[in-house]
């Protein structure tokens, strides 16, 4: 599974419909782009996300499904009108989530039942 996740840290005259506009409009892509398969948003409660207030992450079978994500024309049109107009500084990250058996350099798909 492939996740791609965005960390918001909105300039300070963002106002809370401008934010609720952009996570809704997030949230709705799931209806536009095919290959999503799940996207979830919260709001930071920490004091180390460096400003970063909100997030989102959007979770695809394949890196090709995250590619035509990128280029879908919905998500550039989200990206043009409603992130960057009121974004200081967006954190994006991508990556193919491991399980820790494989971290631990074991090949799950070879370790049966003991």
């Amino acid at each position: 599974m492939i996740r791609h996740t965005a960390l918001f840290a909105f300039d300070n005259a963002a106002s809370d419909m401008q934010i609720g506009e952009l996570i809704a409009a997030l949230l709705a892509l799931r209806n536009e782009i095919s290959g999503i398969e799940r996207i979830v948003w919260g709001e930071n409660f920490s004091q180390r996300a460096n400003g970063h207030t909100h997030l989102v992450s959007i979770d695809f079978p394949d890196r090709a499904a995250l590619a035509a994500f990128y280029d879908h024309p919905a998500h550039k049109q989200i990206a043009e009108t409603l992130i960057k107009p009121i974004t200081a500084h967006p954190l994006i990250v991508d990556y193919e989530e491991r399980s820790s058996i494989e971290i631990a350099g074991k090949d799950s798909a070879r370790e049966g039942p003991s």
